[in-house]
């Protein structure tokens, strides 16, 4: 069994002071005096900001309402400086020109396709509906001849049940032959 040397320096724990809370999400009095005043001092300055931007608005409003259409701002200088060169603004400008001509040949395109689209799918709607319509009138033309089919049947007196044959077995025998021939030729034509 092995045994470990006694610590010479001791582990020492803070203590817990008597004005500590026991949990983290309560604060001592005095933090919470802390928290609020300097929550207060941050919405005291939002608050002046806005009061700031609110008269702004107000004399923009009595501007406009007057008819003044001048900025209140200075406007700043152009940032590429005052010289253009005309050559290069006019290739820009055609090369923008022809990028919009080509734009609009891809959009009247796709108008055409999508409104050919649109009469084909207009086209097979109206055969859809024909053929509906003809489906309807032949069920309908079935369901009068099958009314009158059942009819018939109804009105027409039951034959009497042909008779029957009854023949020997010697004669079953000797007429075999002849009936095999028969079936053989009938089928044939």
């Amino acid at each position: 069994m092995t045994t470990y040397p006694m610590a010479v320096h001791g582990l020492k724990l803070p203590r817990r002071s008597s004005t500590a809370t026991k949990e983290p999400w309560q604060t001592a009095p005095a933090q919470d005096d802390r928290n609020l005043t300097d929550e207060g001092e941050r919405l005291r300055g939002c608050e002046a900001k806005l009061r700031e931007y609110e008269a702004r608005l107000q004399e923009w409003q009595e501007r406009l309402a007057r008819g003044d259409t001048s900025s209140p701002v200075t406007l700043s200088t152009a940032p590429f400086g005052t010289g253009h060169d005309p050559a290069t603004d006019e290739l820009a400008l055609q090369i923008a020109w022809k990028k919009l001509y080509r734009a609009r040949e891809l959009l009247d395109a796709e108008i055409a396709h999508l409104r050919d689209e649109r009469m084909s799918a207009q086209g097979r709607e109206a055969e859809i509906q024909r053929r509906e319509k003809a489906l309807e009138q032949r069920e309908r033309q079935l369901a009068v001849r099958d009314r009158l089919l059942t009819e018939a049947e109804a009105a027409v007196p039951a034959a009497p049940p042909a008779p029957v044959r009854q023949t020997s077995l010697l004669g079953q025998f000797t007429q075999a032959p002849f009936t095999f021939a028969r079936n053989v030729l009938s089928a044939a034509k």
